[in-house]
Protein backbone atom coordinates (compact mmCIF):
# COMPACT_ATOMS: atom_id res chain seq x y z
CA UNK A 1 0.00 0.00 0.00
CA UNK A 2 1.28 3.40 -1.02
CA UNK A 3 0.84 6.07 1.63
CA UNK A 4 -0.29 9.35 0.39
CA UNK A 5 -1.65 12.88 1.60
CA UNK A 6 -5.27 11.70 1.50
CA UNK A 7 -4.58 8.39 3.11
CA UNK A 8 -3.28 9.55 5.63
CA UNK A 9 -6.26 12.19 5.71
CA UNK A 10 -8.34 9.89 5.79
CA UNK A 11 -6.97 7.74 8.72
CA UNK A 12 -9.11 8.36 12.25
CA UNK A 13 -7.10 11.00 14.20
CA UNK A 14 -6.30 9.83 18.10
CA UNK A 15 -7.93 11.56 20.66
CA UNK A 16 -6.26 15.01 22.56
CA UNK A 17 -4.51 14.05 25.52
CA UNK A 18 -6.51 15.90 28.33
CA UNK A 19 -4.46 18.17 30.48
CA UNK A 20 -4.96 16.18 33.32
CA UNK A 21 -3.47 12.43 31.67
CA UNK A 22 -0.41 14.85 31.49
CA UNK A 23 -0.77 15.45 35.06
CA UNK A 24 -0.68 12.28 35.94
CA UNK A 25 2.28 11.42 34.17
CA UNK A 26 4.53 14.29 35.54
CA UNK A 27 3.23 13.29 38.97
CA UNK A 28 4.06 9.62 38.05
CA UNK A 29 7.35 10.52 37.20
CA UNK A 30 8.28 12.94 39.53
CA UNK A 31 7.36 10.39 42.02
CA UNK A 32 9.07 7.89 40.71
CA UNK A 33 12.62 9.80 40.04
CA UNK A 34 12.19 10.45 43.98
CA UNK A 35 12.14 7.27 44.58
CA UNK A 36 14.50 5.86 42.40
CA UNK A 37 16.97 8.44 43.25
CA UNK A 38 16.91 8.31 47.00
CA UNK A 39 17.76 4.43 46.64
CA UNK A 40 20.61 5.22 44.39
CA UNK A 41 21.59 7.74 46.22
CA UNK A 42 21.53 5.38 49.35
CA UNK A 43 23.25 2.61 47.26
CA UNK A 44 26.29 4.95 46.41
CA UNK A 45 26.61 6.84 49.74
CA UNK A 46 29.72 5.27 50.72
CA UNK A 47 32.46 6.27 53.18
CA UNK A 48 35.71 7.31 51.54
CA UNK A 49 37.28 3.94 50.16
CA UNK A 50 34.40 1.46 50.55
CA UNK A 51 32.97 -0.27 47.76
CA UNK A 52 29.75 2.01 46.65
CA UNK A 53 27.08 -0.54 46.95
CA UNK A 54 27.97 -2.67 50.06
CA UNK A 55 29.43 0.36 51.67
CA UNK A 56 26.27 2.88 50.98
CA UNK A 57 24.04 0.32 52.24
CA UNK A 58 26.08 -0.37 55.82
CA UNK A 59 26.18 3.93 56.15
CA UNK A 60 22.54 3.49 55.60
CA UNK A 61 22.18 0.78 58.20
CA UNK A 62 24.63 2.94 60.75
CA UNK A 63 22.35 5.82 60.48
CA UNK A 64 19.30 3.45 61.11
CA UNK A 65 20.70 2.00 63.95
CA UNK A 66 22.15 5.41 65.27
CA UNK A 67 18.18 5.92 65.54
CA UNK A 68 17.83 3.11 67.97
CA UNK A 69 14.30 2.78 67.35
CA UNK A 70 15.05 -0.87 65.68
CA UNK A 71 16.98 -2.17 69.08
CA UNK A 72 13.49 -3.01 70.36
CA UNK A 73 13.03 -5.62 67.84
CA UNK A 74 15.93 -7.68 68.54
CA UNK A 75 15.40 -9.87 65.30
CA UNK A 76 15.74 -6.94 62.97
CA UNK A 77 19.25 -6.07 61.71
CA UNK A 78 19.62 -2.28 60.55
CA UNK A 79 21.47 -3.78 57.51
CA UNK A 80 17.99 -5.92 56.75
CA UNK A 81 16.26 -3.06 57.34
CA UNK A 82 18.38 -0.79 54.89
CA UNK A 83 18.25 -3.37 52.27
CA UNK A 84 14.50 -3.32 52.68
CA UNK A 85 14.05 -0.20 52.77
CA UNK A 86 16.03 0.59 49.51
CA UNK A 87 14.61 -2.37 47.34
CA UNK A 88 11.26 -1.22 47.93
CA UNK A 89 12.04 2.80 46.89
CA UNK A 90 13.78 0.96 43.55
CA UNK A 91 10.25 -1.16 42.99
CA UNK A 92 7.87 1.83 43.39
CA UNK A 93 10.31 3.70 41.48
CA UNK A 94 9.95 1.13 38.70
CA UNK A 95 6.40 0.05 39.00
CA UNK A 96 5.48 4.05 38.60
CA UNK A 97 7.50 4.38 35.53
CA UNK A 98 4.80 1.68 34.00
CA UNK A 99 2.06 3.35 31.52
CA UNK A 100 -0.81 2.51 33.43
CA UNK A 101 0.58 1.36 36.65
CA UNK A 102 -2.50 -0.20 39.15
CA UNK A 103 -3.60 2.31 42.06
CA UNK A 104 -2.22 0.31 44.80
CA UNK A 105 1.56 1.16 43.64
CA UNK A 106 0.19 4.56 43.89
CA UNK A 107 -0.75 3.67 47.71
CA UNK A 108 1.85 2.21 48.56
CA UNK A 109 4.36 5.51 47.22
CA UNK A 110 2.26 7.25 50.01
CA UNK A 111 2.47 4.78 52.00
CA UNK A 112 5.90 4.21 52.58
CA UNK A 113 6.34 7.96 52.72
CA UNK A 114 4.05 8.24 55.41
CA UNK A 115 5.97 5.70 57.27
CA UNK A 116 9.15 7.43 56.59
CA UNK A 117 7.84 10.37 57.93
CA UNK A 118 6.55 9.08 61.13
CA UNK A 119 9.81 6.74 61.62
CA UNK A 120 11.64 10.03 61.56
CA UNK A 121 9.09 11.86 64.05
CA UNK A 122 9.63 8.72 66.29
CA UNK A 123 13.37 9.01 66.27
CA UNK A 124 13.33 12.73 66.61
CA UNK A 125 11.00 12.01 69.75
CA UNK A 126 13.28 9.27 71.03
CA UNK A 127 16.59 11.37 71.14
CA UNK A 128 15.91 14.63 69.73
CA UNK A 129 18.23 14.68 67.22
CA UNK A 130 17.52 13.09 63.67
CA UNK A 131 19.52 13.31 60.50
CA UNK A 132 17.54 12.18 57.58
CA UNK A 133 19.58 10.97 54.67
CA UNK A 134 17.39 9.89 52.78
CA UNK A 135 18.61 10.82 49.86
CA UNK A 136 21.81 10.16 51.17
CA UNK A 137 24.46 12.86 52.47
CA UNK A 138 23.94 14.87 49.68
CA UNK A 139 20.45 15.80 50.56
CA UNK A 140 20.87 15.61 54.69
CA UNK A 141 18.98 18.17 55.92
CA UNK A 142 16.67 19.05 59.11
CA UNK A 143 13.89 17.02 60.27
CA UNK A 144 11.65 20.13 59.64
CA UNK A 145 12.52 19.84 55.95
CA UNK A 146 12.48 16.35 55.72
CA UNK A 147 8.97 15.95 56.99
CA UNK A 148 7.77 18.62 54.95
CA UNK A 149 9.59 17.17 52.06
CA UNK A 150 8.08 14.00 52.49
CA UNK A 151 4.15 15.94 52.79
CA UNK A 152 4.91 17.39 49.23
CA UNK A 153 5.80 13.73 47.94
CA UNK A 154 2.88 12.52 49.24
CA UNK A 155 0.56 15.82 48.02
CA UNK A 156 2.05 14.46 44.10
CA UNK A 157 0.67 11.00 45.38
CA UNK A 158 -2.87 12.12 46.28
CA UNK A 159 -3.19 14.63 43.76
CA UNK A 160 -2.27 11.65 40.98
CA UNK A 161 -5.05 9.71 43.10
CA UNK A 162 -7.95 12.55 42.95
CA UNK A 163 -6.84 12.76 38.96
CA UNK A 164 -7.16 9.59 38.81
CA UNK A 165 -10.47 8.75 40.61
CA UNK A 166 -11.64 11.89 38.49
CA UNK A 167 -11.16 10.51 35.22
CA UNK A 168 -12.72 7.05 36.04
CA UNK A 169 -16.16 8.86 37.16
CA UNK A 170 -15.91 10.44 33.92
CA UNK A 171 -15.12 7.39 31.71
CA UNK A 172 -18.22 5.37 30.90
CA UNK A 173 -17.91 1.55 32.37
Amino acid sequence: MRITLDTLADRPRAAPVSRAALAMVALRLALASVFLLAAALKLTDAPAGAPPFVGGVRAFARLIDAHGLFRYQGAISPVAVAWGVILAEIALGLALLMVRPPRWVVHASWALLAAFTVYLIAAFWDQQQVECNCFGRIAAGSLAWSVTRNVGFIALAVAWLVLDRRGRAGTPS
